[in-house]
């Protein structure tokens, strides 16, 4: 590992957008109804997971 490379940071801290990937995978996980759902369903909830927790996050940012 080199001394503070982008690569090496990039390996320890996720992006914002892993960030709220991972963030909207935890809630689908605990509250999609998977086996009564549609995939066209899941990718709908999934966005507006996605969407809330990035507006949100810039609504928190602002204040």
């Amino acid at each position: 590992m080199s001394n503070n490379s982008v690569s090496d940071h990039a390996a320890y801290y996720p992006s914002i957008t892993q960030k709220y990937h991972d963030l909207t995978m935890m809630y689908l996980e605990k509250n999609f109804k998977f086996a009564k759902s549609s995939p066209s369903d899941l990718i709908k909830e999934y966005m507006k997971v996605y969407e809330d927790l990035r507006s949100t996050y810039k609504e928190l940012k602002t204040k």
